[in-house]
């Protein structure tokens, strides 16, 4: 019973943590300034679609590969 409630505590904590840096994160417009500094690589918004749906999933075979 107490190591369920420890692990129950642990995450509560972990969950309140990551709603502060959440909310820290849309406070100072961190993603809209990624965004934009994304669109200045390539100015093609379906380009940047590719590049980060495809290239992480890239990764999922590349050990694979690397045997």
């Amino acid at each position: 019973m107490t190591n369920s409630a420890g692990t129950t505590a642990s995450l509560m904590v972990l969950v309140g943590f990551t709603n502060l840096f959440g909310w820290i994160l849309v406070s100072e417009q961190v993603p809209q300034s990624l965004a934009e500094w994304l669109l200045t690589i390539t100015g093609i918004k379906y380009l940047l679609l590719l590049l980060v749906t495809y290239i992480p999933s890239l990764s999922l075979f590349l050990p694979g590969l690397a045997e």
